[in-house]
């Protein structure tokens, strides 16, 4: 059926380009240019509505599986800001760090955590991020020194469906860390669906 129904459009084609040649000739020998150039404008029309394919996109507002979890409310977000003190040479631990990070859907997913930025390295010596599942076991860990690039600190793993994880987070200021210093850490968590 599809075969003949092109085969048929095939021979449609060859008919309709026979046909304008013979006009073509026709018009060179009465020397009507713009009827000419109007068959050929509308010829070549036809030829691009040949391959001419359409591609529609249906977007759904939605919110995603892995959110961060507030303890202390209960409530799940997509962004957070936190806000710690630290100090020069001295190991800051914060073994839950406010949210956790929660897979509120019905399959397992994949997860890269990494440091997009860092906006001044100089004030840092340390910083690692501990993944914890709710008991208490490490699921991942990302760790990042101040002679490393950002780019490698990276780690991948995977959430269980419905459960929380607890963030534990440990920072070290280096020795130019001074009072009023400000550093903000840039912490991106990719989902792969």
């Amino acid at each position: 059926m599809m075969w003949r129904r092109l085969k048929e459009s095939i021979e449609a084609l060859r008919e309709k380009v026979y046909n304008t040649f013979i006009r073509f000739e026709d018009l060179i020998r009465s020397r009507n240019i713009c009827i000419l150039l109007l068959i050929i404008i509308l010829s070549s029309a036809s030829v691009y509505a040949l391959i001419y394919i359409s591609w529609n996109i249906t977007l759904k507002g939605s919110i995603p599986d892995v959110r961060f979890y507030s303890w202390s409310d209960h409530t799940t977000h997509t962004k957070i800001s936190l806000d710690y003190d630290i100090y020069p040479n001295v190991w800051l631990r914060i073994e839950n760090a406010s949210y956790g990070l929660e897979n509120g859907g019905f399959k397992y997913k994949n997860i890269t955590l990494g440091i997009q930025g860092i906006s001044d390295q100089s004030k840092l010596d340390e910083l690692k991020i501990i993944i914890k599942d709710p008991d208490g076991g490490q699921v991942a860990v990302l760790e990042w020194r101040k002679w490393q690039s950002i780019d490698s600190a990276k780690v991948s793993f995977v959430l269980k469906p419905k459960t929380i994880y607890t963030i534990e987070l440990w920072i070290r200021g280096s020795s130019n860390l001074r009072v009023g210093d400000e550093i903000t850490l840039y912490l991106v968590i990719e989902v792969y669906e």
